[in-house]
């Protein structure tokens, strides 16, 4: 399927308008008419404004499938990460070690 049966499919199922995607995208509706009746896909530059305009992530506009090795984490997990990624590497080794022995004492 092209990207721009995707946006066609996407758009009619959340039934938004060629008009309100053209105005968000700054374009003229006759633009995604034109990649609708020529079956030509839109420039690299839109994907991203598309996707945020359709709510999409952009793998599944581009695949069609859904981004399986995307993660979600909780506030309180990213936080965690950050202040890992700040240690020094010899903090690292300790932290992992700490959890390594907690983790064998349940």
């Amino acid at each position: 399927m092209l990207i721009i049966e995707r946006i066609i499919n996407i758009m009619d199922s959340k039934n938004l308008k060629y008009a309100d995607l053209a105005k968000y995208l700054n374009i003229s509706a006759s633009v995604i008419s034109s990649w609708k009746s020529r079956k030509t896909n839109p420039p690299s530059d839109y994907i991203i404004q598309i996707c945020e305009f359709l709510e999409i992530e952009p793998i599944f506009l581009l695949t069609g499938k859904e981004n399986s090795n995307q993660y979600l984490f909780t506030e309180e997990e990213i936080e965690l990460l950050n202040k890992y990624n700040l240690l020094t590497d010899k903090n690292k080794g300790k932290v992992d070690q700490f959890i390594l022995e907690r983790l064998k004492e349940q």
